[in-house]
């Protein structure tokens, strides 16, 4: 269950820290960490294409950024949603963990049904892109995923983009995340969670614009202990022990996602 390190870029490295693998031997990092092995991003910034993480079919991979947000995964392409699929249909469990990400998704094998994936501590920062369709993350394959204390915050322009966030199927988890949808340059019911199916506790969820996001768009029935604001008409009940208020950040413009001393969510958590 070796640690295994990479480091942007092309070319040929050991794996070592003082001499990481490349990012274009990823492949070679995968099998040289084998099962119960972590992949170690150092500092800087991998751009990728769609890809896939964790061919060869080891188990309880973890890919991790060797310091919170200091490893950022950027899509190549500007302005164009980028998926990284998290492993094949051998592989069972796969954690990542601590990444930046920049116009990049995960998702499951699509034909794996015993594959299961944990993401926590990323944040995702998007602002400005004008692709059709911005996702988030997609929970449609394989079972009990889970995204764990981890932020999204995404600021599209143009009335036809679609902001998505898709959380398909149920057997899903998401809690302590902050979702922030920032729909101001949107169009009228461009923005919504698709897939009901989730349940989720000790988030908070919320856009700047009810009015630009779609009716329905997740299931409060399934939170629990959840901030939700400004989501449309699921503001006004459903699930146990949530608030349909202003989570009052300190200031969510320049990224400050800290809760001001009189913010509703304070103490409003659960431990259970």
């Amino acid at each position: 269950m070796p640690d295994i390190y990479l480091q942007p870029g092309s070319g040929s490295g050991s794996g070592t820290l003082a001499d990481p693998y490349y990012y274009s031997e990823l492949s070679t990092a995968q099998s040289n960490a084998g099962n119960g092995g972590r992949i170690l991003f150092t500092d800087g910034t991998y751009p990728t294409a769609a890809s896939t993480w964790g061919t060869g079919g080891f188990s309880d991979l973890t890919y991790r950024s060797l310091n919170l947000h200091g490893a950022k995964i950027a899509t190549t392409t500007v302005n164009t949603l980028r998926f990284i699929t998290l492993d094949d249909s051998s592989t069972v469990t796969c954690q990542v963990e601590n990444f930046e990400l920049d116009s990049i998704a995960f998702r499951g094998v699509n034909s794996s049904s015993t594959f299961t994936f944990t993401i926590s501590g990323v944040k995702r920062i998007d602002t400005g892109t004008t692709a059709t369709s911005v996702g988030i993350v997609a929970l449609a394959y394989g079972v009990n995923h889970k995204i764990l204390n981890s932020l999204f915050y995404l600021k599209p322009t143009g009335a036809g983009t679609k902001l998505t966030e898709y959380f398909s199927q149920s057997g899903k988890e998401i809690n302590g995340c902050t979702f922030y949808l920032d729909v101001t340059n949107m169009g009228t019911g461009a923005s919504g969670l698709n897939g009901s199916g989730f349940t989720g506790k000790n988030n908070i969820i919320m856009s700047t614009d009810s009015t630009r996001v779609q009716d329905a768009v997740i299931n409060s029935a399934n939170l629990t202990n959840c901030c939700i604001y400004q989501m449309h008409t699921n503001d006004s009940s459903g699930g146990t022990n949530n608030i349909f208020t202003d989570p009052l950040f300190v200031d969510a413009s320049t990224l400050d996602f800290r809760l001001r001393p009189t913010s509703p969510c304070i103490n409003a958590g659960t431990a259970s």
